[in-house]
């Protein structure tokens, strides 16, 4: 469901009495109040933030390898839309982006949602990616919700990709609009994609290990025949 007219006025003038020092009602989500808290804590200026360069992508990073089927299938579903959709590693540094409709694409070109370039909530404020990251859970920031002023025009829906034997996160997968296209339908796609992403990080791992099974096997029929 979007925001009407009204709830956004509400929750952009809450974000201001935040900035401002002044406590907020319920107009703001407990998640999103607890992330602006983060930010606060960390210095991170509302105004002012620069998105961080993390160097080149590494191309045989697990995640990346085998996303392709299930980002495929993403972009299908999300076919026709002005979104974009970015794969991250655990440091929120974008892997790959996809981008529905140029029209978006050119709106984005000021804020780095592009490979090489990283999303921490701690660099630059509640986001979709680094704001599922800090919490480990499925994200759907929009509009006033992100604390930086440059990302209020942008709704953002992300979720954590887990591996499948640790649970420890291996990335996260987002996607991204325009505030007032945005829907949280999105998550619903987001957290689809990512567990097909964990399925295939499953069958990596357990292909991994019929291989070395199959080597451990010829290497004792080799010393049992020489």
């Amino acid at each position: 469901m979007r925001l009407d007219w009204d709830d956004a006025r509400r929750l952009e003038e809450a974000r201001l009495k935040f900035l401002s020092g002044e406590p907020v009602d319920l107009a703001v989500r407990s998640a999103v109040l607890f992330s602006w808290q983060r930010c606060r804590f960390r210095g991170i200026a509302a105004d002012h933030v620069s998105i961080p360069y993390f160097g080149n992508v590494n191309q045989e990073d697990s995640v990346l390898s085998i996303a392709g089927p299930a980002l495929d299938r993403l972009q299908a579903q999300l076919s026709g839309m002005d979104v974009v959709t970015a794969l991250c590693n655990p440091k929120a540094q974008v892997l790959e982006r996809r981008v529905g409709i140029p029209a978006l694409s050119r709106s984005l070109e000021g804020l780095r949602v592009e490979p090489g370039f990283g999303w921490l909530e701690g660099a630059v404020g509640t986001n979709g990616i680094g704001t599922a990251l800090a919490d480990r859970r499925p994200a759907f920031i929009r509009g006033s919700e992100h604390f930086a002023d440059i990302n209020r025009n942008f709704a953002c829906a992300a979720a954590p990709i887990r591996d499948p034997l640790s649970g420890r996160v291996r990335g996260v997968i987002n996607v991204s609009s325009i505030n007032d296209l945005g829907d949280p339908v999105m998550l619903v796609l987001v957290q689809e994609t990512a567990n097909t992403i964990e399925r295939l990080l499953l069958d990596d791992i357990e292909e991994h290990e019929r291989s070395l099974l199959r080597a451990f096997l010829r290497a004792q029929y080799s010393s049992r025949t020489s």
